[in-house]
């Protein structure tokens, strides 16, 4: 499993990013358990909710849990403002933004997302 480096996310978010850290280490990435674990960042973040990437594509994410679903996130309250991802594609957390993750999924994967 790949993490941002606890660098990054001290630069991105002080004095949490040792806890943003282990949640992500110490939580589960599948289904139920990655839904805990996306909320869980989210109280850590005070943000307003985790909310779906859907989309749909050859190289789309097929998760039983979450059908039609690429990425999660932690809603920060802006499109660019960074936050935690996960993306189901890549099977990896990222520190980024919605706004960048979409992108990603459109260019990198050729993802349809709506």
């Amino acid at each position: 499993m790949l993490y941002p480096s606890v660098k990054r996310l001290r630069e991105a978010f002080p004095g949490k990013a040792l806890r943003l850290r282990a949640i992500m280490e110490e939580c589960g990435d599948q289904g139920e358990e990655l839904e805990g674990t996306m909320d869980q960042l989210d109280t850590v973040l005070d943000g307003h909710g985790v909310e779906l990437i859907s989309g749909s594509g050859d190289t789309a994410a097929n998760d039983s849990y979450f059908p039609d679903v690429q990425a999660l996130y932690v809603n920060m309250g802006d499109t660019y403002t960074p936050t935690i991802v996960y993306d189901l594609v890549d099977e990896r957390y990222l520190l980024t933004t919605m706004g960048d993750e979409v992108e990603h999924l459109q260019n990198q994967h050729g993802i349809e997302v709506w």
